[in-house]
């Protein structure tokens, strides 16, 4: 695999990996400088979404019902600025409470972007359909 980053203008990035692109743009403050945790921010993002990806291939492969999926990701960081964990908040609508633990199991050892993470990081799955 090999990723492409160009930057297009001041603060517009063009992303590839194969055939696949993403703009991204960075807002600027006041002063016209752009956030300096935009990586971060991304970063976030791509756990989200490799989440994601990997919660709809496994219902897919199981043949679970998922009809739609939402993952949000909320880190807490130390006073110091150090990463402590991350909390995956996910809305997986159609699947049962048991395919929905079954799933997030999975995926925490399943996921390879998860796996790439710092051991030091604690992750955690939160179910918002756990009280429905």
């Amino acid at each position: 695999m090999q990723v492409h980053v160009k930057e297009m203008k001041p603060h517009e990035w063009i992303g590839s990996c194969g055939k696949d692109q993403i703009m991204i743009r960075q807002q600027a403050d006041s002063s016209g400088s752009a956030s300096s945790n935009r990586s971060f921010d991304l970063w976030m993002m791509s756990l989200a979404f490799a989440v994601a990806e990997s919660i709809r291939s496994y219902a897919t492969e199981k043949a679970w019902d998922l009809q739609s999926l939402q993952v949000d990701a909320v880190d807490e960081v130390s006073d110091q600025g150090k990463l402590l964990y991350v909390t995956f908040l996910i809305t997986a609508a159609g699947l049962q409470k048991e395919e929905r633990d079954e799933v997030f199991s999975a995926v925490r050892t399943t996921c390879t972007l998860l796996r790439l993470v710092n051991k030091d990081i604690e992750m955690y799955f939160a179910d918002r359909l756990a009280n429905e």
